[in-house]
Order: structure tokens, then C-alpha cells, then sequence
């Protein structure tokens, strides 16, 4: 790939199209800025999936780094059978990398989301598998020492915020305060949430996400041993008739 194909950062331009777009969202506005949208949107997007490729699969050879729409970059349309009405556009753009499953929506997934005044990247689920959460609650319960490990990092680098539904009504009994936050979540994802800065707008992004993706490696792994071990539990379960 030459220089000229490498990620230099997301510029003013883009997030200015975000801005507007959220202002004017509509296909006439839209259609008299696609070429905006492709060359300060998309264009630097596939970049930035091109740069991380090689350490995402160093991290996991099975996902998928396509830099495309509808592959690892997010489409900007809305589904049309969820319109009713509303505006034909998404507010943000996101570069997600997944396995590509039927049920990625069920897996761990790194992510980079881009807004016209912010910014996020992390890894989580965007609807964590129920019986998968089951042996997640078994770790924290028996203090599992691959949980432990897992979060350790959650502890002493503040950067991260974990989001996520949880239950209301679970009480902390007999769970190490440090992981009771972890024990009520229904579902959750780790976060680092910036407002626009000069950082995003360098080509030293490509490497603030490589290090910040590798302090969540060992969670990504532990959770899909986790999602694996539910399958395999699951399919003992299902009867041969």
C-alpha cells in the first residue's frame, strides 16, 4: 500500500459533514455532498482498517478486515423498514471488527465510532448472549482467576468506561466489590470517549488504537472462550430427535 493510502487522520471536513448531516438530514443535501462524504469519510475509514488489519488478525485470524461498506465500515443509510418516517441517515459512522457470523451481534467486537463532535473506540457486545453472561456471573462468583486477569486492566487505567444494561435488583452479596460492577451487567462494552482532538486527526491514531485494542485482548479472548464454552453446553442440551 503506498503513502499516499495510509491513514493521515479524520480531518475538519469530516466531522463538519457529520455536523451538517445531522442538521440537514435529508437525501437532497446528502446527494449534493456524496463526494465529501466519500473522500473525508469512506476513503480515510478503509484506511484506517488497512493500517490496523495486521494486528486485528494478529489478535484473531478470523476477523474480518474487509476494508468495505457493509463489511468493516458502517453503511450510513438507515434500514429502510425502520424509517417510519424519520430521517433517512445515522448520526455517526463506525469501523467494527467482527467475525463474520450470523450472530456477530452475539460476539465480542472491536469497534471505532465517529461523531460530529466526539469519538469512541473499545470492544464489547452489542447484545451479550444470555447463557454465555450465566458463566460469566459463575467466574465473578467463584472468583475465577481468568477473570481477574481479564479486568485486571479495568482497575488502574481509567481511560476505559464500561457501559451496558444491567440488572436492578441484584445484590452485591458475596461478590468482590471490584467486580460487582461486572456481575450486574445484562450486557456490556468498554469504552474511551474523547471529544474531537488533535489526536484523531493524526496518522498517530492508527497507534493510540492498536495500544489501547491490545490492553483489551486478553478480555476479548476470555469472553470468547466463555461464548464457546455456553455453545458447546448448549449443543449437549439439544436432543437427537
Amino acid at each position: 500500500m503506498s503513502a499516499n493510502n495510509k491513514f493521515s487522520g479524520f480531518s475538519n471536513q469530516t466531522f463538519g459533514f457529520l455536523a451538517e448531516l445531522k442538521e440537514n438530514n435529508n437525501k437532497e443535501w446528502f446527494e449534493s455532498n456524496r463526494e465529501t462524504y466519500q473522500t473525508e469519510l469512506i476513503t480515510p475509514m478503509r484506511a484506517l482498517v488497512n493500517d490496523l488489519s495486521e494486528f486485528i488478525l494478529s489478535l484473531d485470524y478470523n476477523l474480518d478486515v474487509t476494508p468495505a461498506i457493509g463489511k468493516t465500515i458502517s453503511r450510513i443509510y438507515k434500514d429502510a423498514r425502520r424509517l417510519r418516517g424519520g430521517p433517512p441517515y445515522k448520526k455517526s459512522m463506525w469501523i467494527a471488527f467482527k467475525r463474520p457470523l450470523e450472530e456477530w451481534k452475539e460476539s465480542p467486537t472491536f469497534y471505532i465510532e465517529i461523531f460530529p463532535d466526539s469519538y469512541s473506540y473499545g470492544m464489547g457486545f452489542y447484545s451479550a448472549p444470555r447463557d454465555m453472561m450465566d458463566l460469566f456471573r459463575d467466574d465473578i462468583k467463584k472468583e475465577s482467576p481468568e477473570f481477574l486477569d481479564a479486568v485486571s486492566f479495568y482497575k488502574t487505567e481509567k481511560k476505559f468506561k464500561l457501559y451496558g444494561d444491567y440488572y436492578k435488583k441484584i445484590k452485591p452479596d458475596g461478590i468482590i466489590a471490584e467486580a460487582f460492577e461486572w456481575f450486574r451487567k445484562k450486557s456490556f462494552y468498554l469504552s474511551i470517549d474523547r471529544p474531537i482532538d488533535n489526536i484523531i486527526k493524526s496518522s498517530g491514531f492508527t497507534a493510540a488504537v492498536i495500544s489501547d485494542f491490545a490492553r483489551l485482548a486478553p478480555l476479548y479472548h476470555y469472553l470468547w472462550k466463555l461464548k464457546l464454552k455456553a455453545r458447546a453446553e448448549k449443543e449437549k442440551l439439544q436432543p437427537y430427535f
